[in-house]
């Protein structure tokens, strides 16, 4: 299910978040609007199908593709999942969209540490750079 707020365009370049109930979030950014829609949906396919990631990188899942893949496979099970993509902004500038990535997930990874839901990022990079 998408949540992408009508005033954003997600054919523009920007960040996404997938949220699945119960589970976790996942904050990443894109280029494509298929980004995080094509290339996670194989990528699950995949895991799901006992298949390896990609040629060069068979064991390279990420937490995000095993946890899509667990959740759609509870789903064909009859279990009523709510997964979510929603993309949160338009950022075209690649340098403030990765400075922008790291600040969202921060972000979550604070609001995890209160009660909020998991995220299934890496854990805690080192702190951002002053904004210039």
């Amino acid at each position: 299910m998408d949540e992408t707020a009508p005033e954003l365009d997600p054919d523009e370049p920007g960040i996404y978040e997938w949220r699945i109930e119960g589970v976790g979030v996942y904050v990443g950014q894109y280029t494509r609007r298929r980004r995080p829609q094509r290339a996670y949906g194989v990528s699950v396919e995949n895991c799901l199908n006992g298949r390896t990631y990609r040629r060069g990188k068979p064991f390279g899942f990420r937490v995000i593709h095993l946890a899509l893949a667990r959740a759609v496979a509870r789903r064909e099970l009859g279990e009523e999942v709510r997964i979510t993509l929603a993309i949160l902004e338009n950022v075209s500038d690649k340098l403030v969209r990765n400075r922008r990535e790291r600040e969202l997930i921060e972000q979550r990874h604070r609001e995890s540490g209160q009660d909020g839901p998991p995220i299934l990022n890496s854990g805690p990079k080192s702190p951002l750079p002053p904004t210039p």
